[in-house]
Parts: structure tokens; C-alpha cells; sequence
């Protein structure tokens, strides 16, 4: 038994517990396989043997139980026996559902017309009737002789008003006057058109990362911004303020959307090492910053000691 274990445990390479586990489950599904196929020799019982006297009996059984002593699922779709009804003819846009079965429409769908015709069905001719859910061509056969339709169409007691809108009238927007886009809020922002709640805090908060808008095209460089509201927001806004600079000699932690942070920490590093900044030239010697990222960065550098 060790020797197998060892051998299980070394091709699959398993544990001491799991190699036994798997051979215990291993024996005991082929013990149990074992059993069940034994098993039906074992506990089955006699044979049921029907001899001819049975199937006689069964037969003289079947001739002697009337054959309407069942009710089957037709018996709901379908009359077993035709309504002899003698009374006048009804109208099934106001008969009640007594009389609607009297004539022999099932209680059913006597109760479904009575239902349908309560929410504003009308039953004017026989092709309306036809249309009730659950009617059968046998069933409208039965009772059409015992129906009349005037065909007349039922209208309600009130009177018919012109529709009217409840909601408040709502003046219509104004045309946009042109704004300085480092100054607008978001209210308006949403003058103009195109433009939503989501869109103007998108663009403000934008804004407010860069320290302002150096250009109106620098607006669509805004998150997801459709392209096709650039010739609109050049249309009203304009550039009437200047942007907040960046002391670059003075701060302790560089932030702009336009510098990575690895270029911006390169940058404090360098200073720490150099002393100030005096222009744009002092910053080319550090290799992280690429060419683009400096022009796109100029605008918003100060070098004030």
C-alpha cells in the first residue's frame, strides 16, 4: 500500500496527504460503481406477468366507464354540448356576464369580455368579438345566432378637450455673446450651444490645471471635447486675460498638465544642483525635457528669483 502511494504521489506529483486522498476517492468510486452494477441483480423484484384473464378484465372494464366521465383540456376551449338557448338575442357590448354564458360563451371568456370591455373595448361587430383572446371558431359559431351588434361606438361622458401640455413654457435661448474664456464660468460655458454641465466643468477645471488658455484653440485640448465644437467656441470666445505663471524658482512641487512628473522632478533636482533659473535657456541642458514640452511649457514659466 506505501509503495503505491509513493508511486501516485511521484507521477503527479503530489503531496503525502493528497497522494491518500486521491487514492482512497479512487477506491471508493470503484467500490461504489461496483455496487450499482450488482445492485439491480440483487434487489429487483418478480416480474409483473400479465396473464389473458387480465387483459380481458381490462377490456370488459374499459367498455363498462362512460366515455364522459373524463374532462379533458377541451372541455375549456370548447363546449361539450351545444346551449339551447331560447331568450332574445344580446348585445355583447352590454350583456352582463350571466347572460353572456347563457348563451353558451364559457364563464371564462365571458369574464375576460367583461374585463376587456371595462378598459375601453368595444364589441361593435362580430369580427371584434373574434379577436377576444381564448375564442374559438366553434365557440363563435355556437353563439353568433343568439348576438346582435349595433355597431354603433361607444364614447365617453366626458367631454373632448384640446391637449395642453403641463409643463411650464420655457423661454428660448438666447443667441451667446462672445466671453473671455479665462474668466467664464460654467454658466457660461452652457450658452453655448453643444455644450453641457459636464462639458463647461470639464473645460473650467481644465482651465484652471493650465493657469488659463493662451489661445482659444488650446480649449479643445479639453478631455474628450467634440471636435466639431471648435468653430463655435472660436466663434465667442477670446483670449482677454493672462495666465497664471509658474514661479519656477520658487516652488517646491512642480505641477502642470503639460510636464510628466518624472520631467518635473528632473527639474527640481536640477535646480537644487545648479541654483535658479534665469530663461528658458537654463532649462535645456536637462535631458528629460524634450523640445515640444518646453515650447508647450514657456508661456506659463517665470523666472523671477
Amino acid at each position: 500500500m506505501k509503495n503505491q502511494i509513493n508511486a501516485w504521489k511521484a507521477f503527479f506529483k503530489l503531496s503525502q496527504k493528497e497522494a491518500v486522498g486521491t487514492l482512497l476517492l479512487g477506491l471508493g468510486l470503484c467500490c461504489l460503481t461496483g455496487l450499482l452494477s450488482v445492485g439491480d441483480y440483487l434487489f429487483r423484484g418478480d416480474p409483473i406477468r400479465i396473464t389473458p384473464e387480465d387483459s380481458a378484465s381490462i377490456v370488459r372494464w374499459l367498455k363498462e366507464v362512460p366515455t364522459n366521465s373524463y374532462s379533458s383540456d377541451r372541455d375549456r376551449t370548447s363546449p361539450s354540448t351545444k346551449t339551447h338557448y331560447l331568450g332574445p338575442k344580446i348585445n355583447p357590448q352590454q350583456a352582463t356576464s350571466e347572460q353572456l354564458a347563457a348563451v353558451g360563451l364559457p364563464k371564462y371568456l365571458a369574464e375576460r369580455l367583461i374585463k376587456y370591455r371595462s378598459k375601453g373595448g368595444q364589441f361593435r361587430q362580430e369580427s371584434d368579438l373574434a379577436k377576444l383572446y381564448g375564442i374559438t371558431p366553434e365557440i363563435l359559431s355556437d353563439i353568433r345566432p343568439h348576438l346582435h351588434f349595433d355597431g354603433k361606438k361607444i364614447t365617453s361622458n366626458f367631454p373632448e378637450r384640446p391637449y395642453q401640455s403641463t409643463f411650464p413654457k420655457q423661454n428660448l435661448p438666447k443667441r451667446p455673446s462672445r466671453f473671455d474664456i479665462n474668466t467664464a464660468d460654467t454658466t457660461v460655458w452652457k450658452s453655448l450651444p453643444g455644450i453641457g454641465s459636464g462639458f463647461a466643468k470639464r473645460i473650467c477645471n481644465f482651465r484652471a490645471k493650465l493657469g488659463g488658455f493662451i489661445t482659444v484653440e488650446q480649449v479643445m485640448e479639453t478631455y474628450q471635447l467634440p471636435p466639431e465644437l471648435g468653430p463655435t467656441i472660436q466663434q465667442f470666445g477670446y483670449v482677454g486675460s493672462p495666465v497664471q505663471k509658474i514661479q519656477i524658482n520658487r516652488v517646491d512641487e512642480l505641477k502642470h498638465p503639460y510636464l510628466p512628473y518624472a520631467q518635473a522632478k528632473a527639474i527640481l533636482a536640477y535646480r537644487s544642483q545648479h541654483g535658479p533659473f534665469h530663461s528658458l535657456d537654463d532649462l535645456q541642458p536637462i535631458k528629460r525635457l524634450s523640445p515640444e514640452v518646453l515650447t508647450k511649457l514657456s508661456p506659463y514659466l517665470s523666472f523671477e528669483p
